[in-house]
């Protein structure tokens, strides 16, 4: 039975991941609808999956611009299928859990269809991060499949921007003619997801199934892909912006939309007071850090004087070793010298007084003939 389902598969430079995330996806491509490849590499992606995926006779392949969205769009315009799949590298899905995405929408008569993936980090350990679709399926009593009231999914999507109750797109399904009539917004960046869903959710039926049968991959922000990136002030408003234009043009009873007008400006309040004293500590902690490089370069100088004061220290220490050495000598040889010139004088004293002592000798050995003589 080929499953009604256009599978949408994005990839930019990713033959350093793709051959596993192919390998897991062959197994159920041939029994979907269409597969449709939109490339924008220059790694050789491109060529490896058209020698993959060559067999598959409804199988497309096309080469277009850098653009995550802008490349969606254009795979969705060239869908052919009720419902489209997109199939992200690294995020798996099983053909059992996207049989289940499929019969929860024909069921339902959904237009999206999402469940809430397992996380996992890059070395597939289990990641303990989650988004708002998690922590709704975590508060729902049933286990069964239900039918999300547009009012609160925007509600839900709306308290949690960045995020949205989107969750994933590799977790989700959609009705063609849906997402078709409705692209995402190019100029967003990896923030058109949430946008789209902020903008369109209202107009939705949306299906919450909070099985999990997906795998999202969280990526590290040292990685190839793109950091977390943290809620600022101007990406709150240029988000939270979106709102009221969507309350405003969904098919709402009256005071529903003034309902949700009054909320909205009360989060916007609370969200922006919140902000601010963020930005306010980061800029005492800014302020704080500035000093402790201060201070650090400080320290280095003093360590180089440091340095330099042990040097000189060390080079006095040499020289009085040295000239505690030549003192010594000096004074060995001083000892040598008075001892020796004690010996001379010693020398000196004997020989004079031998000489004395023969001169005596002689002196009376001629007076005793001089008397003699007489």
């Amino acid at each position: 039975m080929t499953l009604p389902i256009s599978v949408i598969v994005p990839t930019r430079n990713a033959m350093g991941s793709i051959e596993p995330h192919i390998d897991a996806i062959s197994a159920w491509l041939p029994d979907v609808a269409q597969v449709i490849v939109v490339d924008s590499s220059d790694d050789g992606t491109f060529e490896y999956l058209r020698e993959r995926l060559s067999d598959l006779p409804h199988a497309e392949f096309y080469a277009r611009p850098p653009g995550l969205y802008e490349a969606w769009n254009f795979a969705v315009s060239r869908a052919s299928a009720e419902f489209v799949y997109f199939s992200t590298v690294g995020d798996a899905i099983d053909v059992t859990g996207l049989g289940h995405l499929l019969a929860v929408a024909q069921e339902t008569a959904a237009d999206m269809v999402l469940s809430p993936p397992e996380m996992f980090d890059e070395n597939g350990v289990p990641h303990p991060r989650k988004w708002p679709i998690h922590h709704l399926c975590d508060e729902l009593e049933d286990t069964e499949p239900c039918l999300l009231d547009p009012v609160e999914a925007f509600i839900l999507s709306t308290s949690a921007v960045p995020e949205t109750v989107l969750g994933s797109s590799a977790s989700n399904l959609y009705r063609r003619a849906f997402l078709a009539a409705r692209p995402f917004p190019e100029a967003w960046g990896h923030d058109a997801d949430s946008a789209w869903m902020i903008s369109h959710g209202l107009h939705a039926r949306i299906v919450i199934t909070p099985r999990c049968i997906s795998r999202f991959v969280v990526h590290s922000p040292t990685g190839g892909n793109r950091p977390s990136e943290a809620l600022t002030l101007e990406r709150f408003d240029r988000m939270s912006g979106l709102a009221p234009l969507a309350a405003r043009g969904a098919n709402l009873p009256e005071r529903t939309r003034s309902i949700l007008a009054g909320w909205n400006a009360s989060l916007n309040v609370r969200t922006r007071q919140f902000l601010n004293r963020i930005t306010l500590n980061r800029g005492h902690i800014e302020q704080r850090d500035q000093r402790i490089e201060r201070l650090l370069v400080e320290i280095e100088g003093l360590k180089g004087r440091i340095g330099r004061l042990e040097t000189s220290l060390a080079d006095s220490r040499a020289e009085a070793t040295s000239f505690r050495e030549k003192t010594v000598k000096a004074r060995a040889e001083l000892a040598d010298y008075e001892r020796r010139h004690r010996s001379g004088f010693l020398l000196a004293g004997l020989y004079f007084r031998a000489k004395r002592q023969q001169v005596q000798r002689l002196v009376a050995m001629l007076t005793k003939g001089k008397k003699s003589g007489q």
